[in-house]
């Protein structure tokens, strides 16, 4: 079990049951939804634990994407609890790339995997809905270029 406590959003898809229950053996809690389905709750859900003193993970381009465009959940998140937003991705070496909608990777058995943190992203408390596209804007461009800079360091554009 991990000393540091968090909690991930997983989508409420058959798939999100699978990463929900790796998440969950590594010592990690879950909350399930997606921009579709119990997405507000789980929002909500993040908050309290947040509060609580929790860290929360959120994948930025959600579960139905598009790949690498940053969706409003993360941005209201970050605001509703008051924490700042701290980009990061990781990269490997080698991998398995899966045909799903936004390439899922799955490092491959003694790849080296690195892991780049950017710079995190005060929103401001109590966000008006029409300052929230620029928000998300800005983490987008902040995610793309440490994209960029993780791929690259494995001589590759994309994954």
């Amino acid at each position: 079990m991990r000393k540091d406590s968090g909690v991930a959003m997983v989508s409420a898809s058959k798939d999100g049951e699978y990463i929900s229950r790796v998440a969950n053996k590594l010592g990690y809690s879950t909350v399930r939804g997606s921009r579709k389905k119990g997405g507000l709750q789980a929002i909500k859900s993040l908050v309290r634990h947040m509060r609580a003193g929790q860290n929360a993970a959120i994948v930025a381009d959600g579960s139905q994407g598009p790949a690498r465009v940053v969706q409003a959940g993360c941005i209201v998140l970050a605001s509703r609890a008051g924490v700042p937003v701290l980009p990061m991705l990781w990269s490997c070496n080698r991998y398995k790339r899966f045909g799903s909608w936004d390439g899922t990777v799955l490092p491959l058995p003694f790849s080296k995997i690195d892991f780049f943190y950017g710079e995190p992203l005060y929103v401001a408390p109590k966000i008006k809905s029409e300052d929230v596209e620029d928000y998300r804007l800005i983490l987008e461009n902040r995610l793309s270029d440490l994209y960029d800079e993780a791929w690259a360091l494995h001589g590759k554009k994309e994954h």
